[in-house]
């Protein structure tokens, strides 16, 4: 089971809430949720389901999208909802793809820095980018990765 997936667990748990909840707060359906519990790790599609997810999983537990996704960081509620799932989601997407041309592994879950940092780029980037700013964008994330620990 994913990490995240855990720490969702946990905070349902631990605040009396349930997956149903926790579905009508995604826009998702029950059976969808329990597959970010039973599906296996040789399936990415998981954590892209919780990145597409992950702002509206934070509100419904009242923690922060970094805790879901790192296990750092837990924030208030009001905190929560400063994250956009959809510069989330391509900030890990463009950390993949760099990844993969230069024979790297990066998954969020074991490079939390580099996601953040990824995703602080993403919001950096104009409402509608030039071609320069992707490139500039495409190379600091490449950078990210150089660095990492």
């Amino acid at each position: 089971m994913e990490k995240w997936a855990e720490r969702i667990q946990e905070q349902l748990a631990a605040k009396g809430l349930n997956l149903q909840g926790l579905a009508k707060a995604c826009g998702k359906s029950q059976p969808t949720i329990w597959q970010w519990f039973n599906d296996s790790d040789s399936k990415p599609s998981t954590k892209m389901i919780m990145a597409d997810n992950a702002v509206a999983a934070a509100r419904y537990l009242g923690t922060s999208v970094e805790y879901l996704m790192t296990g750092t960081g837990v924030a208030s509620p009001s905190q929560s909802v400063g994250f956009d799932p959809t510069k989330l989601a391509t900030s890990i997407a463009a950390l993949r793809h760099v990844a993969k041309k230069q024979g790297w592994s990066y998954d969020p879950e074991t490079h939390p820095a580099q996601t953040l940092a990824a995703y602080q780029l993403a919001c950096a980037l104009p409402e509608t980018p030039s071609t320069a700013d992707v490139i500039d964008f495409g190379e600091r994330v490449a950078e990210l990765l150089r660095r990492r620990e």
